[in-house]
């Protein structure tokens, strides 16, 4: 007879190489792979934000210096024109301007 005390039961066995040959790897597998993709999503956003915030910078620059120069050649206009004329200046800068940033 074998004496039972050397050698662990099957069943034993077998749950421990399940566990920690199988379970425990594949486990710590998981952990890695979310680690990476949590890092990557959070670079791509962080890209995205600067993208997005430089290209809302760069349509204010625009429309900040598309300001200046209509106050410009309204200036121009008034120093050098009647009031008259500068009334009729004004009306199509404004509608200029409107028609430039999309209102109606």
């Amino acid at each position: 007879m074998v004496n039972n005390k050397k050698f662990p039961s099957l069943r034993k066995v077998i749950l421990r190489l399940v566990l920690y040959r199988l379970f425990v790897p594949l486990l710590i597998l998981g952990l890695v792979v979310m680690i990476g993709i949590s890092y990557l999503g959070k670079e791509n956003l962080k890209i995205q934000q600067y993208q997005i915030t430089q290209s809302v910078a760069q349509i204010v620059d625009h429309h900040l210096d598309q300001g200046g120069r209509i106050l410009d050649a309204v200036d121009r206009v008034a120093e050098s024109s009647e009031t008259e004329d500068l009334h009729i200046f004004m009306k199509s800068a404004s509608k200029s301007l409107f028609n430039h940033a999309g209102c109606s």
